[in-house]
């Protein structure tokens, strides 16, 4: 990469975004959770938010990727992956799942899920970004969010939160930063 002045062009025509300058680490707007969830409803980023949703799982709330073992015949564990369905995976409506079920199950249980819903969540995210929306939010508790429900406008929340706070970088360029 050739270097750059702060938004222009460099000598040998590299360009370098705000964002290539911001530092690693850097935090991601302050907002709160309900602050979140009207972003998702006003769909804020939706072309962007579509997008990423088109190659996860094609804009499906109930989707989810099933892990399964197999033993193989020199004793070494294969892992493959299933797609299956939320309701399948709980019996219920995945708007009748909480989000805390969703994480738990894919810790444990006899069924084990890896990545779920519109944006395959995967649980190391998930649960990264119920700490991040704590963190930032001190009006809710990880046990609260965790009683809510994993609907449509809650993952909607999940995924500007994962895009805008947890990727610090990204959340602070489109903040202007």
């Amino acid at each position: 990469r050739g270097s750059a002045t702060a938004g222009g062009n460099s000598s040998s025509g590299t360009f370098r975004s705000k964002a290539d300058q911001l530092p690693r680490g850097m935090p991601g707007p302050k907002i709160t959770w309900e602050g979140y969830k009207k972003l998702a409803k006003e769909k804020v980023f939706q072309k962007l938010m579509e997008t990423i949703a088109g190659s996860e799982s094609g804009g499906n709330y109930d989707i989810a990727n099933r892990k399964i073992f197999k033993t193989l015949p020199s004793g070494k564990t294969k892992t493959t992956y299933a797609v299956t369905s939320i309701k399948e995976v709980f019996g219920k409506d995945h708007t009748q799942v909480t989000i805390g079920e969703i994480i738990a199950k894919q810790k444990t249980g006899s069924t084990v899920i890896f990545a779920t819903g519109k944006y395959q969540q995967t649980h190391p995210t998930l649960e990264g970004i119920i700490k991040k929306i704590v963190k930032n939010d001190a009006s809710i508790t990880i046990e609260e969010l965790n009683k809510e429900m994993y609907s449509p406008d809650n993952q909607e929340a999940i995924a500007l939160v994962n895009l805008l706070f947890k990727q610090g970088r990204t959340g602070q360029y489109f903040a202007g930063n």
